[in-house]
């Protein structure tokens, strides 16, 4: 079946919607998918094995008529022919969509190798620790569909750093005096972090800071550092 290639400036959002016909369709997971052996980057061998990566999911919809169809939503990338900006005709990053008859790549266009490997981390985590049914609830709905009431900090940064930042925050998660991580947006790639009201800057600029407040920060901020150094890892930021 010919493939039909679209350009997508949100891939996973226009996919989902494309196999659920703009939400109005109800799906059921079925299974999980995984990378192939040649679509393994290395990058995504941080804290999974390739038997625990997963690039996407299988599924169920049903219409409102009480017609089903299965589908295929997974997070892929081009390796054979790369980037479109290569010239080689490749899709680069992409999302393909495996229905009856039919069969789609939502592609970016300008998203690559690192962007994939970001993708099939998150979800792989996502599976491992939250389990099958809020790991499929998270990845076929993503967070700019969701309205909260929720004030919280939305952060981008780098592959490199983005990465980094997340890893260590999952990892000391149990610990309070560290900004806690709430959530991760797939696309575009976003750590969701704990918003706080006021901070030692904002609050001396408005009000004299007694002495025992000024002890009380310096040895949450000691101990947050102890804690990151028991562990190997040096704060290099300011």
């Amino acid at each position: 079946m010919p493939e039909q290639i679209i350009e997508s400036q949100q891939p996973l959002k226009d996919a989902i919607n494309r196999v659920t016909n703009n939400g109005r369709d109800k799906w059921t997971f079925t299974a999980w998918t995984t990378p192939g052996t040649a679509n393994f980057p290395t990058k995504i061998v941080d804290q999974i094995s390739q038997e625990n990566a997963t690039s996407g999911m299988r599924g169920v919809v049903t219409h409102p008529n009480g017609t089903t169809k299965n589908f295929t939503i997974r997070h892929d990338y081009d390796f054979a022919l790369g980037m479109p900006s290569d010239g080689n005709g490749g899709k680069g990053y992409h999302v393909n969509v495996e229905l009856p008859n039919e069969k789609f790549a939502f592609s970016s266009k300008t998203r690559g190798e690192n962007y994939f490997a970001d993708c099939v981390q998150m979800l792989s985590q996502r599976r491992l620790h939250d389990g099958d049914e809020a790991a499929a609830n998270w990845f076929m709905e993503p967070k700019e569909n969701q309205q909260t009431k929720q004030d919280v900090v939305l952060k981008a940064a780098p592959d490199f750093l983005f990465r980094n930042e997340r890893n260590i925050l999952k990892r000391f998660q149990t610990i309070s005096l560290l900004r806690r991580l709430i959530d991760e947006v797939q696309d575009p790639p976003l750590l969701v972090l704990e918003y706080l009201d006021s901070n030692l800057l904002t609050e001396s600029a408005t009000k004299r800071v007694q002495s025992s407040e000024v002890k009380h920060i310096t040895k949450s901020v000691l101990q947050a550092l102890a804690a990151l150094h028991e562990e190997g890892i040096v704060h290099t930021g300011a």
